[in-house]
């Protein structure tokens, strides 16, 4: 860091940083691995999560793999997928965000 950088951000920084985050609640990697969009067994003809589609509290959204694991990315609420942030076979890393959800109204 250099000498004159302050580790603290200014509230006009950071308030900008919030205006530009995605409306909605993130879903976020629950460990770093590779994401998968579907189980590897090929449950179901596409993706777990897409947009625009209603996830139920509970619901698998996608998994991280590790090696031979896979650990599940589970939706916290019943809502809509507004965005998804990560893609099939991608690295990602814990608390990366995978997904997108807004309340269905």
């Amino acid at each position: 860091m250099a000498p004159d950088a302050s580790p603290v951000r200014h509230r006009d920084e950071a308030q900008d940083a919030a205006s530009s985050a995605p409306e909605g609640r993130a879903v976020k990697a629950p460990l770093a691995g590779v994401f998968r969009d579907r189980h590897p067994g090929g449950f179901g003809p596409g993706p777990l999560a897409g947009e625009d589609r209603t996830l139920e509290a509970g619901d698998i959204a996608g998994f991280v793999e590790v090696g031979p694991i896979l650990i599940p990315v589970i939706a916290p609420a019943t809502a809509l997928v507004a965005g998804v942030h990560a893609r099939a076979g991608e690295l990602i890393g814990y608390g990366d965000p995978v997904l997108t959800m807004e309340h269905a109204q």
